[in-house]
């Protein structure tokens, strides 16, 4: 009885997969999922999640239709085209040659290493931590 018990428990957590706390000192580029379903970025609405203030290399398909100049903007959807998005916000110093660099280039996958930073995003019945990765430094932008 116990290894049926333990057999369905491994069963469980292949089909549903665990949260992953992702090291965030690593060379390696995260998939925009794969940081979003992280247990870095789980957290409630008000709550700092253990990734807010940390440097982060995210990888993903620049959306052609998010890229905004002139709020230093654009976005960065999953490589598996799934629903996860992030914003990267552009310091206005660099934001320049950061656009220079995306110029015409929507729906290529794009890698950028910033600094998190997390906010509330209200709905009508409920509040999600979101978040968005600075950009301070146009060599941390590429292709």
């Amino acid at each position: 009885m116990k290894s049926k018990s333990l057999v369905i428990l491994l069963t469980v957590l292949v089909l549903f997969g665990c949260k992953k706390d992702l090291d965030l000192t690593s060379t390696e580029y995260f998939g925009i999922k794969t940081f979003l379903k992280s247990e870095n970025a789980k957290t409630k609405c008000g709550k700092k999640a253990k990734c807010e203030g940390k440097t982060i290399k995210l990888k993903g398909i620049l959306d052609a239709n998010n890229i905004n100049k002139e709020t230093s903007e654009f976005w960065l959807i999953d490589e598996k085209k799934d629903k996860y998005s992030i914003m990267v916000s552009v310091d206005t110093l660099i934001k320049t040659v950061v656009f220079d660099k995306l110029e015409g280039k929507g729906g290529l996958v794009f890698k950028v290493e910033g600094i998190v930073e997390g906010f509330d995003k209200n709905t009508n019945f409920s509040c999600d931590r979101g978040f968005v990765i600075k950009l301070d430094d146009d060599s941390k932008v590429l292709q």
